[in-house]
C-alpha cells in the first residue's frame, strides 16, 4: 500500500516519515503528517531561504513573533523545526512562550517540565524531547505556566541556555508569545541573533506591526523577514 511505500522511499533517501499510526493529532504539523503535500513543501521553500539568507552566515539561533494569539506562530515555527530535522540538522525547538505555550500540545509532549522550571532553578536536569521518528529533532517544552515569565526570561540562565544550544545544535528555534501582550517576545529575540515575523491574512492589524517593527529596531533586533500566513 501507499504507506509501505512511503517508507520505502524514506529508507532509500534518508527522509523520515510517520506511519499511519504515529500520525500526530495536530493537524497543522503537516510537515510530519502530510509530507507530500503542497503545504509542507511550502515550509521546505521558506526553509531554503533561512538557509541561505540567514543560517549560512554562521549564525544559529532564531526566535519567530507574532503580534496577536492565533496568528500561526507555533505551528510555524514546528514545521519549520521539522523540515531542518528532515534535511539531517541537528535542530532543538524551545518553547519561549511562558504565557499560552503550544508545542507540547503540538508534539503531543508532557509539560510537567521545561524552560520554566530550568529558569526558575527547580530542575536543571530536564533535557528535551526527541521527537518520535525524527531522531534529528528536539524539542523543549515551556513547561507550567509561571507567574514571573518576564522576570525568568531576563535571568542570566536563560543566556546560559542559549549558549549551551547553540553549541551543541545546528539550529536553535525559539517560539514567543504574542507581541502585543507583552515584551517577551522582544526581550528573547534580542537575546538571539534574530527573528522572524508571522503575520495572518485578513488578521494582523497593520498598525501593531508597525509598532512591533520600530521597537525591534530601537532593541537592535535583526528581522530575518517575514511570513505570511492564510491558516
Amino acid at each position: 500500500d501507499q504507506e509501505d511505500v512511503n517508507n520505502a522511499l524514506s529508507i532509500q533517501f534518508g527522509y523520515p516519515v510517520l506511519p499511519v499510526s504515529g500520525k500526530y493529532s495536530n493537524v497543522n504539523l503537516v510537515t510530519l503528517n502530510d509530507p507530500s503535500g503542497i503545504r509542507a513543501e511550502e515550509f521546505r521553500n521558506l526553509r531554503g531561504q533561512l538557509l541561505h539568507q540567514w543560517f549560512d552566515h554562521d549564525r544559529k539561533t532564531l526566535s519567530t513573533l507574532g503580534v496577536e494569539q492565533h496568528e500561526g506562530c507555533s505551528n510555524t515555527i514546528a514545521n519549520l523545526a521539522v523540515t531542518f530535522a528532515q534535511l539531517g540538522k541537528r535542530t532543538l525547538l524551545i518553547d519561549g512562550d511562558l504565557r499560552f505555550p503550544e508545542q507540547h500540545n503540538i508534539f503531543n509532549l508532557p509539560r510537567n517540565s521545561g524552560l520554566s522550571t530550568i529558569l526558575s532553578g527547580r530542575r536543571n536536569d530536564c533535557l528535551p524531547y526527541q521527537v518520535n521518528a525524527l531522531p534529528s529533532l528536539f524539542v523543549l517544552p515551556a513547561g507550567p505556566v509561571p507567574p514571573n515569565p518576564q522576570e525568568l526570561i531576563i535571568q542570566p540562565s536563560f543566556k546560559i541556555l542559549l549558549a549551551i544550544a547553540s553549541d551543541k545544535f545546528d539550529i536553535v528555534l525559539i517560539d514567543t508569545p504574542p507581541a502585543h501582550m507583552s515584551s517577551d517576545a522582544e526581550i528573547i529575540a534580542s537575546l538571539v541573533e534574530g527573528a522572524f515575523i508571522v503575520i495572518k491574512q485578513d488578521k494582523t492589524r497593520t498598525d501593531l506591526l508597525e509598532e512591533l517593527i520600530e521597537r525591534l529596531d530601537i532593541n537592535n533586533v535583526t528581522i530575518a523577514g517575514c511570513v505570511l500566513t492564510a491558516h
